[in-house]
């Protein structure tokens, strides 16, 4: 299989940014202020929220149209406090 200058490209860009951002944060990761690394937490969190959203959350909205309208609703919900139960008992056996 040859691979052509697109598929390259297309690989190499997430892999030098990606690169770049773990080389700043390894190196910088003292020198930085409190209020940026807030600043750059939140900036990922959002970045993260959006591609969940996006690649996750809508695509399953529209697999759904076709079927009970509550679907997706009823398993992300079902998803999503199981999660949080999870998360609670971890919290729980961290605190005591």
């Amino acid at each position: 299989m040859i691979l052509n200058k697109e598929v390259i490209t297309g690989l190499l860009i997430p892999l030098i940014g990606t690169s770049a951002g773990a080389a700043c944060v390894f190196f910088l990761k003292k020198d930085l202020k409190i209020t940026v690394q807030k600043a750059l937490t939140g900036f990922a969190a959002g970045v993260m929220v959006a591609a969940s959203i996006w690649s996750l959350i809508v695509p399953a909205i529209e697999q759904c149209a076709d079927k009970e309208r509550w679907a997706f609703y009823k398993a992300f919900f079902l998803c999503s406090d199981s999660n949080d139960l999870a998360f609670d008992i971890m919290d729980l056996e961290k605190r005591y």
